[in-house]
């Protein structure tokens, strides 16, 4: 099976080990980014490329992709769902 863009270039990054811990007022998420990346990899086509997009500007710019991936993750913490784009997160 062919790696995702989204998973060759959080694995170049060296992030797929790392954990994002982020809270809005009424709760908090803990996400390692191999748990975001699921979720990235079942966003709808159109979603998969404008965040294809963001991934390749940073990349560009030299810029932090993880600050991008805790917006993502700071951003399933405001929607206060679980499920997104399908796929469903259950938190331990």
């Amino acid at each position: 099976m062919e790696k995702s863009f989204f998973r060759k270039m959080i694995n170049e990054k060296n992030l797929l080990g790392e954990v994002i811990v982020t809270a809005t007022d009424s709760h908090s998420i803990v996400m390692d980014v191999s748990q975001l990346l699921d979720y990235i990899e079942c966003a709808p086509e159109k979603q998969q490329q404008v965040m294809m997009s963001v991934f390749s500007e940073i990349d560009l710019m030299n810029g932090d992709l993880m600050d991008y991936l805790k917006f993502l993750t700071q951003s399933l913490a405001k929607s206060r769902s679980y499920r997104i784009y399908g796929c469903t997160y259950k938190h331990s």
